[in-house]
């Protein structure tokens, strides 16, 4: 995840660098699509919890209404230390990843983020769930553009919001520091990466819409193979080929271009599945594992 190309590691550690390598490619995951145990609760762990508040932000987005924003802190956050981050974008939509049900949503994400950083498969970090969709937003006009707009927002506007309201120090190393989402949610999840790397250099996509939905999504294939310097990113990728959002061509496109620039990249090929849904849902924990691995040596 650090040092230069997109490389799994930096050889400073053979041992994280092994462990980084794990997994990179293409990784086909046929049906069926079912819940496993990780996103189920238990009572035997810890619960973290989550708080909300509604954001209007007059600077970027001036036109759009006030959002609801969500964060999970995790039950072994200690108070004043430095704390890993992941983004969510379509945060708080009734189909994403944190609703006000028990569950937490279709991606049962109150019980994968408990069961997965008791068990330390990932790190306790602070989860910042950003509304769009399910408050009324313009999820295009936010979340298509190829720029740094959508970054920008989140570094400059929501993270210090949060940080003042719940006293949270994120931490200053962008290798533990996620950004998530889900078709459209799913490109603006790379795209803020690919801008600012300096910040966000995990990446978790959702049927992610490489696609051309009038703002040129369907170049970044072409994009990742003519940028001469590889970015220093990790990709989880999910998709499958009945995605009716593009016709499921778009996951393999992107996958092969982050092969061939050498990436620390993971397509997990959902092969029946289709635009969201279960494939994503279901196969939730298994990306969070991989996305984080080797977190504890940094």
């Amino acid at each position: 995840m650090s040092g230069s190309g997109g490389s799994a590691g930096d050889g400073a550690n053979p041992e994280l660098d092994a462990l980084l390598r794990e997994g990179i490619g293409d990784v086909v995951r046929p049906p069926p699509y079912e819940y496993g145990a990780y996103s189920k609760k238990r009572d035997d762990v810890p619960h973290g919890t989550v708080k909300q508040f509604s954001y209007k932000d007059d600077t970027f987005w001036p036109s759009a209404p006030a959002r609801g924003i969500k964060v999970f802190e995790p039950a072994q956050y200690e108070a004043g230390q430095e704390v890993a981050l992941a983004v969510f974008c379509d945060g708080t939509a009734s189909w994403a990843y944190l609703t006000d049900d028990a569950d937490g949503g279709s991606y049962r994400t109150r019980h994968v983020l408990d069961n997965l950083m008791a068990e330390e498969l990932i790190p306790p970090f602070i989860g910042v769930f950003i509304g769009n969709d399910g408050d009324g937003g313009n999820r295009q006009a936010e979340y298509g553009p190829l720029t740094d707009k959508n970054a920008r927002f989140f570094v400059e506007r929501v993270l210090p919001e949060v940080s003042k309201r719940y006293g949270y120090k994120f931490t200053s190393d962008p290798n533990l520091r996620a950004v998530i989402g889900e078709s459209s949610g799913g490109i603006a999840a790379f795209t803020v990466a690919w801008q600012r790397p300096d910040w966000f250099r995990l990446v978790m996509s959702h049927s992610g819409s490489f696609v051309n939905l009038g703002n040129g999504g369907d170049r970044y294939p072409d994009i990742i193979r003519m940028t001469e310097e590889a970015k220093p990113l990790r990709l989880h990728l999910e998709g499958g080929r009945k995605d009716s959002n593009g016709g499921g061509r778009q996951h393999p496109a992107m996958a092969a271009a982050l092969k061939a620039k050498g990436y620390a990249y993971q397509w997990l090929d959902t092969t029946e599945g289709t635009h969201g849904g279960l494939n994503g849902n279901t196969t939730f924990p298994e990306g969070l594992i991989w996305l984080w691995k080797g977190w504890k040596y940094r």
